[in-house]
């Protein structure tokens, strides 16, 4: 499984409720950059805390904050 890179955690992140959509590029070590659909858990202006999936499995990791972008959710049309 490959590792994805993210950085120390930030005691001085705020909690977010409810978690808003975002998008999170992720540095996987000997695979680059990749875009993942997230949702953001702790926030503060240099870090993020996301939930996101990646290669079918959830996973939580701290990003730098300008690797986070929002993201809307589409209703359903039917």
């Amino acid at each position: 499984m490959p590792h994805i890179v993210e950085m120390a955690p930030d005691p001085d992140a705020q909690e977010l409720d409810p978690h808003p959509p975002v998008w999170v590029r992720i540095d996987v070590e000997g695979h680059g950059v990749e875009k993942c659909v997230g949702f953001a858990f702790k926030a503060s202006p240099l870090a993020v805390y996301v939930q996101l999936q990646y290669l079918g499995r959830t996973h939580h990791v701290w990003v730098e904050r300008r690797q986070v972008t929002h993201r809307r959710i589409a209703p359903w049309v039917t």
